[in-house]
């Protein structure tokens, strides 16, 4: 391109381009030292033209003055010289689409400070509609007196950049499978709907479930329950203006906006079924799947999110438990149990790993009073609630899958707080039923030990007959595990369940706990007496060490004492103490006498 400004060296040497020229070869120096020659000027200027980023250059008042061929294709037309400001594109737009006047363009902005403008982001709008994100790096331009003269801009297309940008962020807030935004996307619109100012009219919330679909994919297979999802997200991608959010498995939320009726979501859901409906049999003639629906709508001033989701879920569990293919809007009357029951859930999400949730240690000891050990319980300062025990959350976590990473902070806490005990104490956490649906259990204990440094010979960990139950092979396994570990297995409330004795025979187990229902009654009922003391020595006969809880009085210790009972548990042997007051028991040495 020709230029009209003399001296086009200063674009070329290390004032101008000359930085920029070493990633791509070409040397680094000012065509001087040929006192102006003009074959090294045209050398130089041939190299600009052909270099891979568009370059150009404007004199102080900006007029164009010279540009290479990467900022004509760029522009998309030919620039004109010296008509042309501040920029070879038609217009530059900001990042938000809104046109940029000349006075702000960078090279603009960097005339007026004479100071280069780093690397700024912005869209030029070429002829022919297209928008190309660029990134420019305008520096000025001195004479040899050090006068500014003008100023010269590099562009970078981004375009490539920009797409790979948008597909993370869409993998980030959507789910892979039906395309269809995920849980970050949901919270991040339902906070902005219930902080939008002037919310006139209330909006729906959809909890939506489909029934048993896990057992489409174990009769026909995950290609096809795969591709049923597909189909039910392409439908849902195009309920506008209705907003739809898979946050994972079978659950999708809905966002309804404005005043939508009743009627309305139950017709809009009505035709989304059997829309669907219609998609399954295409798929396969024989497939059939329903979903349940529950609605809530934020018609209060102030509701949260959590509250509003806790409403729309507890009408879905009313719908799940009625019927299949059930719609239910939530009804307070009918809903509040359920309702409180999911935001006490995700009230114990929040709480999880946080100084809301504590442990208490009750003791076990000999009948001489001795500490051998102590049970490890929960407690949870609930904001409104007070102080919960673990009946009154533990059956949710369960429910939930809350109970994974919640039973994971109870071990772990559990057996550092039990590395300060010292005197070889041992430490008994419980086990959920919930915790053998999922593998790794074994390898949690293991890890949590090498953690916290506790030797595992000072580790109980207790379970239920439930356990053993539900899947005998699969619990054989597990516990065969943990017990390879050097850690021992107790068998918790041992009696209130089917009490077989092929469990003792057969599972790796060290120690049984009688359930206070027989302590109970000791001392009062020599039924109850003879079933303790005939367990007492079943389970000595084993090879397996026994302890009776729930031991409070004075008669039942008694009792007690004429046996060969290994260790005692109760709130006569001890209430369940702060980690700070269980250290102070064990410094005691032994427990207050037990005896009348």
């Amino acid at each position: 391109m020709e230029t009209p400004l003399p001296g086009l060296d200063l674009l070329i040497g290390d004032a101008g381009l000359g930085p920029i020229f070493e990633p791509f070869g070409l040397p680094r120096r000012r065509a001087q030292g040929a006192g102006g020659d003009p074959d090294a000027i045209e050398s130089y200027k041939a190299m600009l033209e052909d270099l891979p980023v568009a370059v150009y250059a404007v004199d102080t008042i900006g007029r164009l003055t010279f540009f290479n061929k990467a900022a004509a294709q760029l522009a998309g037309r030919k620039p004109k010289l010296g008509e042309d400001r501040w920029c070879v594109a038609w217009k530059l737009l900001r990042r938000d689409g809104t046109v940029l006047p000349h006075h702000e363009f960078p090279l603009a902005a960097m005339m007026r400070t004479g100071q280069a403008a780093g690397w700024v982001e912005v869209i030029a709008a070429r002829p022919d509609g297209r928008q190309i994100p660029l990134i420019g790096f305008a520096r000025p331009l001195h004479d040899e007196s050090g006068t500014l003269v003008g100023g010269m801009n590099t562009l970078i297309d981004i375009t490539d950049q920009k797409a790979t940008e948008a597909k993370l962020d869409f993998l980030n807030h959507h789910d892979l499978l039906t395309e269809i935004p995920n849980q970050a996307a949901f919270d991040h619109c339902l906070d902005a709907m219930l902080g939008e100012p002037g919310q006139e009219q209330p909006f729906a919330l959809v909890s939506l479930d489909l029934d048993n679909f896990s057992r489409v994919n174990e009769m026909f297979g995950r290609r096809i329950g795969d591709e049923a999802l597909r189909r039910l997200g392409a439908r849902l991608n195009r309920l506008h203006p209705v907003r739809c959010f898979r946050p994972g498995g079978d659950n999708i939320f809905m966002i309804i906006p404005g005043g939508a009726t009743q009627d309305f979501v139950r017709r809009m859901l009505e035709e989304l079924a059997a829309g669907w409906r219609h998609d399954l049999t295409a798929l396969n003639p024989t497939l059939r799947v329903t979903f349940c629906a529950g609605i809530a709508y934020h018609d209060q001033a102030g509701e949260t999110a959590t509250a509003l989701v806790a409403s729309a879920k507890a009408a879905l569990k009313r719908a799940k438990r009625e019927e299949r293919g059930a719609i239910r809007f939530y009804d307070a009357e009918k809903d509040r149990l359920n309702r409180d029951s999911g935001l006490l859930m995700e009230d114990l999400r929040a709480a999880i790993g946080t100084d809301a949730l504590s442990l208490h240690f009750q003791p076990l000891a000999r009948q001489n009073g001795a500490i051998n050990g102590f049970e490890a319980l929960i407690r949870w300062n609930h904001k409104v609630h007070g102080r919960l025990l673990p009946n009154d959350f533990i059956p949710l976590a369960e429910e939930s899958g809350l109970i994974i990473p919640l039973s994971a902070w109870i071990l772990r806490t559990a057996c550092l707080e039990a590395t300060g005990w010292g005197n070889g104490l041992r430490v008994s956490v419980n086990l959920s039923p919930v915790q053998f649906e999922h593998p790794g259990l074994a390898a949690l204990v293991r890890d949590i030990l090498a953690e916290t440094g506790l030797p595992p010979d000072r580790l109980t960990l207790e379970v239920t007959e439930g356990v053993l139950i539900a899947d005998y092979a699969q619990a054989m396994g597990i516990l065969s595990e943990i017990t390879a570990l050097g850690v021992a297995i107790a068998l918790d409330d041992f009696g209130t369940g089917y009490s077989s004795l092929s469990y003792l025979h057969e599972f790796p187990l060290s120690e049984i706990k009688i359930d206070k229902c027989f302590t109970l009654a000791l001392g009062l009922s020599r039924r109850s007496e003879a079933i303790v003391r005939s367990v007492i020595e079943l389970g000595h006969a084993l090879g397996l060490r026994v302890v009776v809880e729930g031991v409070e009085r004075h008669d039942q210790m008694l009792f007690i004492e004429s046996t060969k009972c290994d260790l005692v548990q109760g709130y006569l042997i001890g209430r369940p103490l702060t980690g700070a007051d269980s250290k102070k028991l064990i410094d005691s040495d032994t427990l207050a006498a037990v005896g009348p």
